[in-house]
């Protein structure tokens, strides 16, 4: 009897930290996310207010908007609260309810990969 409930303690403890593995690291993602919002909003500024070609102006405006429209996707990971320090702020705090861990993971793997790519057509201006 006593190994049985043991037993089932260990598969619910087990069972129960299993999401919470995925939520930690999609967290650890939507903190550098978030850090990376702030760079590229700064440089994107920061190259717009500079006297360039009209052409190039065009590119950074819509890299901008396609900062934008990232960062209004966005979802926060339940569970794990912080500050904003970008400005802006345009993404959602509410829960994903109908996301699973694994789902908010691969948003937030998504977003990422997304942000990477603007971050190298950034640098490409210099």
């Amino acid at each position: 009897m006593k190994i049985s409930r043991l037993f089932y303690l260990f598969v619910v403890t087990l069972g129960c930290s299993s999401p919470k593995v995925e939520l930690t690291e999609a967290n650890k993602i939507h903190l550098e996310n978030a850090a990376l919002f702030e760079i590229l909003e700064n440089k994107l500024d920061s190259l717009h207010k500079v006297g360039t070609r009209e052409n190039l102006k065009m590119d950074i405006q819509n890299l901008m908007h396609e900062l934008e429209e990232l960062e209004e996707n966005m979802v926060e990971v339940p569970g794990f609260e912080h500050e904003h320090h970008h400005e802006g702020h345009n993404h959602s705090h509410e829960t994903p309810i109908n996301y699973t861990d694994d789902q908010i993971l691969a948003i937030q793997k998504e977003v990422k990969s997304e942000l990477l790519k603007i971050k190298v057509k950034v640098e490409n201006f210099k």
